[in-house]
């Protein structure tokens, strides 16, 4: 009885690994965008979750907090900041977050992502009339170009008319209720 024992050609394996460093080469681009969303996400989720926070508050106080510690919700894994008058700093493993219910009356998240600086800022209600209802997206860049451009770029929806960019910084700004 004769046995046949084959394997692969070397022609076979090179196409084996030809598909799959093409696969590779469109998978990890992807991979990168989804991990950034993601973490746009979380920045965006916090900066609006505490500006509830405060908004709850002034409604209930009719008054913005003192201090962080008046607000019901926690910045996770926070390490510190710090408070001065109407302006307060919170410090995390993952982000800063500032508020400030002084005359501006907005609160700003920044996160580092694709390690570039990446803010994500909303006015609160009592704002001024022009400011209340903006939030911007403003990376600390200053090209239109790359990936989180396309995170504001996708998040505030037609950004051709929404963009600014100067120096080191574009800033995608929108209307809230929009």
């Amino acid at each position: 009885m004769k046995i046949n024992k084959r394997g692969f050609t070397l022609l076979e394996l090179l196409v084996v690994v030809l598909i799959i460093g093409v696969l590779a080469a469109i998978a990890i681009p992807q991979y990168k965008m989804v991990v950034g969303r993601s973490k746009f996400n979380t920045l965006k989720a916090m900066t609006q979750a505490l500006a509830n926070s405060a908004e709850r508050f002034y409604l209930i106080n009719d008054r913005y907090p003192n201090s962080y510690n008046e607000l019901d919700v926690e910045l996770p894994g926070r390490t510190g900041g710090f408070e001065r008058d109407t302006l307060f700093t919170i410090r995390s493993a993952q982000m800063t977050c500032t508020l400030d219910f002084g005359n501006e009356k907005y609160i700003n998240c920044i996160k580092n992502i694709f390690g570039t600086d990446f803010v994500y800022q909303q006015y609160f209600s009592n704002a001024a009339e022009g400011n209340k209802n903006l939030r911007y997206c403003m990376l600390y860049t200053e090209s239109r170009q790359g990936k989180l451009n396309k995170i504001c770029q996708q998040d505030v929806g037609d950004s051709s008319k929404r963009v600014q960019c100067n120096g080191s910084i574009c800033i995608y700004y929108y209307n809230k209720n929009k």
